[in-house]
């Protein structure tokens, strides 16, 4: 066998980059991953112009009471709709003192094929409308575990 080898050349060097760039992989591909922050949409509701969305982060879905839409709730809804309440005094206080509950809504968390699995949770959707009877409704969105969702509002 032959080895042709020139003055200059330094294969140590060519070996030396190709074992750090391995191990380096090999480090990456073992250690830990942070988790990335996935915002899961949950729900959205417009009025006039603007549109309010409702978003949660995958972890805190995934940290929430599963339920399979059987049986019991994981959930107490009168103590939910106090918190809801408390909530609307928050986020809309204009329309609080004389909001009337309009409906509520227990609803299944939707998630795309390529996000967490998430279908064993849960989010209530609470519905509030004036005393006047106006068409101004005003939500609250809470997790199964009675964590406020907070609104995202866009204007057009």
């Amino acid at each position: 066998m032959h080895t042709i080898a020139r003055s200059n050349s330094r294969p140590h060097r060519w070996v030396g980059r190709k074992l750090t760039l391995l191990l380096g992989m090999w480090i990456c591909s073992v250690m830990p991953r942070q988790a990335t922050a996935e915002d899961i949409f949950l729900t959205a509701a417009s009025k006039e112009n603007e549109t309010t969305s409702w978003k949660a982060d995958a972890a805190l879905l995934a940290a929430t009471p599963s339920w399979d839409g059987r049986g019991k709730a994981p959930f107490d809804l009168a103590s939910m709709l106090e918190k809801a309440g408390q909530a609307l005094s928050k986020l809309y206080p204009e329309v609080a003192p004389t909001a009337k509950l309009n409906g509520i809504s227990v609803r299944r968390v939707s998630t795309s094929k390529k996000g967490p699995d998430l279908a064993d949770k849960w989010y209530i959707q609470f519905t509030f409308i004036p005393e006047s009877g106006k068409l101004a409704y005003s939500h609250v969105v809470l997790l199964a575990d009675g964590t406020q969702v907070e609104p995202e509002v866009k204007t057009r």
